[in-house]
């Protein structure tokens, strides 16, 4: 598994005690973290829950990274997390929803947040950029 980022937010919290609890069940996952601006916990609690810390990490093709504007990294796909995309859909009148998204470009992609604290930086697809928006538990690509 490969954690663009953000994984705990900032200090040691219940989240770290669920997910300890979790990791025990399933020590035989690989959890490599690629390190955000909140991955700020003391290294001996990544090392406690067996998760490898990357700056940044390369696979094939494809280089993962937290904030997508730091990395330039010529021919290879920049996949990250660190602005937390969302778009408005628009229903009958003046009805809208604000939902978050996965989002594919041409260069990089950038995955939704998943946790309800989080806000949403609202993005613009360019036509022909596949969009998949998170809705009711289940995920739909945008038309």
């Amino acid at each position: 598994m490969i954690i663009v980022g953000d994984m705990f937010h900032s200090s040691a919290n219940n989240e770290v005690q669920y997910f300890k609890i979790w990791r025990r069940q399933f020590h035989q996952l690989q959890f490599d973290l690629v390190t955000g601006n909140h991955d700020i916990m003391d290294a001996s609690v990544y090392e406690e829950l067996e998760i490898l810390r990357y700056d940044a990490l390369t696979l094939e093709n494809i280089h993962f990274v937290h904030d997508a504007t730091d990395a330039a990294v010529n021919g290879l796909y920049v996949l990250s997390g660190h602005i937390h995309p969302g778009v408005r859909m628009f229903g009958y009148g003046r009805q809208s929803m604000r939902l978050p998204c996965f989002y594919f470009g041409q260069q990089y992609a950038v995955l939704p947040a998943f946790s309800h604290f989080t806000g949403m930086y609202m993005i613009e697809p360019q036509a022909g950029e596949p969009v998949f928006v998170l809705a009711d538990k289940k995920v739909f690509k945008m038309q």
